[in-house]
């Protein structure tokens, strides 16, 4: 479709809405009567528009529910004589969250229970649930149980007690580092739910808890997947303000859909208010759909601007091509504030100044001769900090015994690994390289820096040192994992830039390193697929499904192979295979 299709889809599409408005509902034929090619994909949008009509009511996190709640807040109620419900801590159109007791841990847990009318079936939500549960990372909120009492399914989470980001946005903006932190740590958790298959579809200041440590964690992952009958998001799944173009038109949607909303929620961190003029939900989706964001303030910087304003690209292929790739552009155009360094030899007097009292009056150490901290002394308390994770605290300490020895590799490695954790992969290089010079036989410290590179997208540095690494260690299956994971990441980026063929060799060195995973066979057949090398396709779909057969992605794309090797029987058996999964 060309630029001009697309300026005449908008106008017709405004066209029928300022009709529809006035309550006339006039078909696309007659609209489109001049352009009779742009009918049928305006009567597609049109239909979308008339699905997600709850758009046009009063602006909302959650869209109108006529539904029940699944129970009544004030209902004492025990779930499988385990869960006690002590509180409902919120409520929207898909379910209601309680604050809950787990009698048999003896921990405060969250239960989650959707409304009946919002799912297909029970059994799909529980199947959907457990493969959200799967996921295991700091920044996810983790899934505790699943289960079903009488007409009620519910999910038992961790219980966060800092409440949400929509909660602190309530009291005022955050700072700009916690904006940048906050939002990095999640750009982590979508990465790693992504590369596991997952796709979160609804991110708002609602799902984005803040914990205790002060880190945010992601919550309600993929639920709203299963909450139609096909499995797939509905276009009135979703809350409007974060809602990306593609997802409001009803098209498909993917893990840059994420990208998009997560711009929006950083936008809102730094402004206090989200990317367009518009609250009023009619005038909103128009801005969303047109790709026109308000004009820009001053809080938000010309590198970081570039950055949210291509995350907010009307079009998924002009974003960034992961979620990792963003974290990693906002980190190095905002990093955190230094604390500004003390002259070593001063922190040095501060730590072992003796104070002691002498007939009521305090006698302290001469200032004019402060006394020495030793190596030793310095490098005990950096590993103590290291060791309970103050990587910041630890970072300090291992540059002032730098000041001592400046040439000592471990030193270097343990500041290099600090600053890795304090998002500081540039500085983490330059440390972690000095290293290796000087201590060739540490393969732990090429580990670190290959992570930085992977950090920094240096993806050849990054399959280099992990190489070398695998050649030192042969016998560690961990590094072998992790090598796999940057082929596979690569791999993933080069597919979404069309280079298939280059993505598929990727996923070949990603095989031979992890051979037991069925997502690298999957993702290597979609590969050969677009390279129109169909038989390679279906052999790699083939083993996909001997190692993961309960997976109806496997069997619709082998089935779309089959069709185009003219095997339509078998491809139809393929597909009638994905839907019974599906139903499961």
């Amino acid at each position: 479709m060309t630029d001009r299709d697309k300026e005449l889809l908008a106008e017709l599409l405004l066209k029928w809405e300022e009709l529809y408005q006035r309550g006339q509902d006039t078909p696309a034929t007659e609209l489109a009567k001049d352009h009779p090619d742009l009918a049928d994909e305006l009567a597609r949008r049109i239909k979308v528009l008339k699905t997600v009509a709850w758009l046009d009511k009063p602006l909302d996190d959650d869209p109108p529910d006529a539904d029940p709640p699944a129970i009544t807040p004030h209902t004492p109620r025990t779930f499988t004589n385990r869960y006690r419900l002590d509180e409902l801590i919120a409520e929207g159109g898909f379910a209601q969250v309680f604050r809950a007791y787990d009698t048999e841990l003896q921990r405060t847990v969250a239960i989650k229970m959707p409304k009946p009318s919002r799912l297909e079936s029970k059994e799909s939500f529980q199947a959907e649930a457990r493969r959200v549960a799967r996921l295991k990372h700091d920044n996810i909120v983790p899934v505790y149980d699943v289960g079903l009492e009488g007409d009620i399914c519910f999910i038992v989470t961790e219980y966060v007690e800092g409440g949400s980001l929509a909660d602190r946005l309530g009291k005022g903006k955050p700072s700009r580092d916690e904006a940048i932190r906050w939002t990095g740590e999640i750009a982590d958790a979508l990465e790693y739910a992504h590369l596991n298959g997952v796709i979160h579809r609804d991110i708002k200041p609602g799902n984005i808890l803040i914990g205790a440590n002060g880190r945010a964690k992601l919550a309600d992952f993929g639920i709203a997947q299963s909450a139609n009958k096909t499995g797939q998001l509905a276009p009135s799944i979703g809350t409007l303000r974060y809602m990306s173009p593609e997802h409001l038109e009803g098209k498909p949607t993917d893990h840059r859909t994420d990208i998009y909303s997560l711009a929006v929620v950083l936008y809102e961190l730094l402004t206090g208010h989200i990317p367009y003029s518009s609250s009023e939900p009619n005038v909103l989706r128009k801005e969303i759909v047109q790709g026109s964001p308000s004009s820009w303030p001053d809080t938000i910087s010309g590198g970081l601007k570039t950055i949210i304003q291509r995350a907010l690209n009307r079009s998924p292929h002009q974003r960034q091509a992961s979620a990792s790739q963003f974290a990693a552009e906002i980190r190095r155009a905002s990093p955190p504030a230094r604390v500004r360094r003390v002259t070593p030899w001063l922190i040095a007097g501060l730590l072992i100044l003796p104070t002691v009292i002498v007939a009521g009056r305090f006698i302290a150490g001469r200032s004019d001769a402060p006394p020495a901290v030793s190596f030793n002394e310095l490098m005990a308390v950096a590993k103590t900090n290291l060791l309970h994770k103050h990587f910041a605290e630890a970072e300090k300490g291992f540059t002032q015994a730098l000041t001592l020895d400046p040439r000592n590799a471990d030193v270097l490695k343990s500041r290099g690994f600090c600053r890795l954790n304090l998002e500081m992969p540039e500085e983490a290089i330059a440390d972690l390289t000095q290293a290796n010079q000087l201590d060739l036989t540490d393969p732990m410290t090429l580990k670190y820096r290959a992570l930085a590179y992977a950090n920094l997208r240096d993806f050849p540095k990054a399959i280099n040192d992990y190489q070398t690494v695998a050649r030192m260690m042969p016998e560690a299956g961990e590094i072998k994992q992790e090598l796999a994971s940057v082929y596979a990441v690569r791999s993933h980026e080069r597919f979404e830039n069309g280079q298939f063929a280059e993505s598929a060799d990727d996923m070949t060195e990603a095989i031979l390193l992890a051979p037991e995973s069925p997502v690298q066979y999957h993702r290597r057949g979609a590969c050969y697929f677009h390279m129109g090398e169909y038989q390679k396709a279906y052999d790699d779909l083939t083993v996909a499904i001997g190692k993961e057969p309960n997976k109806p992605e496997h069997y619709d794309n082998r089935g779309q192979t089959l069709q185009r090797l003219e095997r339509n029987d078998e491809a139809e058996a393929d597909f009638k295979k994905a839907r019974e999964l599906k139903r499961q």
